[in-house]
């Protein structure tokens, strides 16, 4: 089912031309929401309604956007898409740090006046990025495709001419001028050596030809970069109460504690003290204590 508002069309280059303003390639041009629900409290049509609630009050009438319900599934969702442009053509969305947040309460408080259920504590997320949604399934990019072609047929003691035969076997196009250029087989552009990481440079092509340079190829992580963020700690030693708030939330209270048995940076042991104390007693036992016992096995 599909709900829409704000007929008005908004063109981005309308907004150029009223503001002057330009986002070139960064530009976003609409924003995607999804809005869940515990499964067997709404129906599709139930769900198009606070769903279009939802958007009315976000965008303040002023983007437009359109709604759907699925129907087809056992948990009942929608999907709000939204202009990043406002419908006058004079102003953009900021999707600021911790709007979603804001936008999550927002939705919380229609559920509640509709007598729907919530997550009272809801965990911490890291958010997920179409890179990391896509995980394993997500293709290799031109230049991954191409250094990998590279670790593939490089060899030390190749000459450059028996490099470039090879890349030529496994179906690339190479192009010597001012700069080395190859296109990769279906690719429509040559992509520059000297655009890619470091360790395919044409300097260190040339290093790894004569075995001066050593490359292990690099292996594909079995997760999503933040999967890892686990693995760091934060110093709790930390000038404000605001950063020390901050840290909790971006590593999660399992992975902030103090990183020495004296601030000698600050100088301030009474204040990262009171600091620390201002925190609820369960995070504050953590970072004072339980967290250290824990990461060194005490």
């Amino acid at each position: 089912m599909v709900n829409h508002a704000n007929k008005t069309t908004t063109y981005k280059r309308l907004y150029e031309q009223k503001t002057g303003r330009t986002q070139g390639k960064n530009d976003v041009l609409a924003y995607h929401v999804r809005q869940s629900f515990k499964p067997g409290e709404v129906t599709a049509e139930q769900a198009l309604e606070i769903g279009y609630d939802l958007a009315m009050r976000w965008t303040k009438s002023k983007h437009q956007f359109i709604i759907a319900a699925h129907t087809n599934t056992n948990s009942p969702h929608t999907h709000i898409i939204f202009n990043s442009t406002n419908v006058e053509s004079t102003k953009k969305f900021r999707n600021v740090k911790f709007s979603s947040t804001v936008l999550r309460r927002l939705s919380d408080q229609i559920c509640l006046e509709n007598s729907l259920s919530i997550i009272e504590k809801p965990k911490l997320s890291k958010g997920w990025n179409r890179a990391a949604y896509l995980g394993d399934n997500k293709p290799p990019t031109n230049r991954q495709r191409l250094e990998q072609i590279i670790d593939d047929v490089i060899r030390v003691g190749m000459s450059l001419e028996d490099f470039f035969t090879a890349l030529m076997k496994a179906g690339c196009e190479v192009k010597c001028g001012k700069n080395v250029a190859i296109k990769i087989p279906g690719a429509k552009k040559n992509i520059r050596l000297d655009s890619l990481g470091i360790d395919y440079s044409y300097e260190t092509i040339l290093e790894r030809l004569s075995g001066k340079r050593d490359v292990t190829p690099r292996e594909k992580i079995s997760a999503p970069p933040s999967a890892y963020l686990s693995k760091f700690y934060i110093d709790a030693v930390l000038y404000r109460i605001q950063a020390l708030e901050l840290a909790v939330v971006e590593m999660g209270d399992d992975n902030v504690l103090y990183g020495s048995d004296y601030p000698h940076s600050i100088s301030d042991m009474p204040g990262i003290l009171a600091r620390v104390n201002l925190l609820s007693p369960a995070v504050r036992d953590k970072i004072r204590s339980i967290n250290t016992v824990k990461l060194f096995k005490l």
